[in-house]
């Protein structure tokens, strides 16, 4: 087992090398060698620029996590380059699992943007005004906020015997130390009844997803289909 986690963690670690690597080239030549992309340049460079930044998140927290039981839990070390870890909170582990909440919400404008591209040439316009770029702000910055905040909220703020068992298990399984003060744990059945709050937060995370996954699938169908259209009207 701790040759196969061994080889698990080599290739996280080229595969977060591999990222970096080939997201700062795309930003490098969409500096240096493309012309007239307009917004669609923009996007391109926000899009490379968080997967950079979620390369570096990864890096510096160092985040392991799993799902034993009736739990989940996630825990990071402020140091990934440190021989000692330097410094653990949950407030760290929470900013690690928000940051993955961000290149959905991305994803979700710059497929709208795309759409709009085809379909309403005319409200492409609103991605320049003021407005609007408060509007998607605050999209973003509420779902990473929803994201923080849930994870905050599950986990217990003193220590139990579920966060010593985690530990431990984490201790056998990662050969991480960690203190208590550097987990989030979320409990599905907690002393034998169903964890209300938890399951909730659950199916709002679990529907999200899915609201946005038809949403961008349909709005990329149609403006696949309209694009198609145009191609054989031109031929």
């Amino acid at each position: 087992m701790s040759d196969l986690r061994a080889l698990s963690k080599g290739l996280q670690m080229l595969n977060q090398m591999t990222a970096l690597i080939l997201n700062s080239l795309l930003l490098y030549l969409v500096k240096n060698y493309t012309r007239r992309m307009g917004n669609f340049k923009v996007f391109v460079n926000i899009s490379a620029a968080i997967n950079v930044g979620l390369c570096f998140v990864l890096a510096i927290f160092n985040p392991a996590t799993t799902t034993i039981q009736q739990y989940f839990a996630l825990n990071s070390t402020f140091g990934y380059f440190a021989q000692q870890e330097i410094y653990e909170s949950r407030y760290f582990s929470a900013v690690v699992c928000a940051s993955f909440s961000l290149p959905f919400s991305f994803v979700v404008i710059h497929i709208l943007y795309r759409y709009w591209t085809v379909m309403r040439p005319e409200r492409r316009q609103w991605f320049r005004q003021a407005w609007f770029i408060v509007l998607l702000a605050l999209y973003v910055a509420v779902d990473i906020s929803f994201c923080y905040s849930r994870n905050i909220l599950l986990t217990p703020s003193d220590p139990t015997a579920t966060t010593f068992f985690v530990n431990e298990f984490f201790r056998e399984t990662y050969n991480v130390t960690a203190n208590e003060a550097g987990f989030i744990i979320v409990e599905y059945w907690q002393e034998g009844h169903l964890n209300i709050l938890a399951v909730f937060f659950l199916l709002s995370v679990v529907s999200r997803f899915f609201v946005e996954l038809i949403f961008c699938t349909v709005l990329a169908t149609k403006t696949r289909s309209s694009a198609s259209i145009d191609i054989v009207t031109l031929i």
